[in-house]
Parts: C-alpha cells; sequence; structure tokens
C-alpha cells in the first residue's frame, strides 16, 4: 500500500483550493479562452486595409524597378571598357 506524503496531501489542497477559485471567478483562470471581441465586420475592414497596403507597396515597388530599368538596359559602346577603368 502506498501512503500519500505531506507535500502530496499539501499540493492536492492546493489544486482544489485554486480549483474552487476558478469556478468562482472565471475571470482568474489563465486556461479558459477569452472571448472573441472582433466582430466579422472589424475583420473584414482590417483585411481590406491589409490587401489596399499591399496592392500599394507592390505598385510603388514596380515605379522603383521601372525608374532604374532605362539605365540597365542603355547599350555599352563597343570595345569600350568600364568608366572607371581608363587604360594607359
Amino acid at each position: 500500500m502506498i501512503h500519500s506524503s505531506h507535500r502530496d496531501r499539501k499540493t492536492k489542497a492546493i489544486a482544489e483550493a485554486l480549483a474552487m477559485i476558478a469556478d468562482a471567478h472565471p475571470e482568474l483562470d489563465p486556461h479558459r479562452p477569452r472571448p472573441v471581441r472582433e466582430t466579422d465586420e472589424w475583420l473584414w475592414e482590417s483585411a481590406t486595409k491589409f490587401c489596399a497596403a499591399l496592392d500599394y507597396y507592390a505598385g510603388r515597388t514596380m515605379e522603383i524597378k521601372r525608374a532604374f530599368a532605362p539605365a540597365a538596359r542603355c547599350p555599352r559602346v563597343q570595345g569600350g571598357t568600364h568608366p572607371n577603368l581608363k587604360l594607359v
């Protein structure tokens, strides 16, 4: 036969007291899921704003790429070297 120690009885008493507190005061129970306060309307507005921001930044990225693209497409002079290098 296994005898429970004083520590086991104390732990059990503490667990029972915490369970009673959680039953009496549900707002203090850390493991209970909190109610969802966001409404579908709020979530839809947030998603719409997020998508609009993505579109805006994607557009800005394309503008920046277009601004630098002509410089990259300029043909080089045949037989030329890099502008910073000079042959002596």
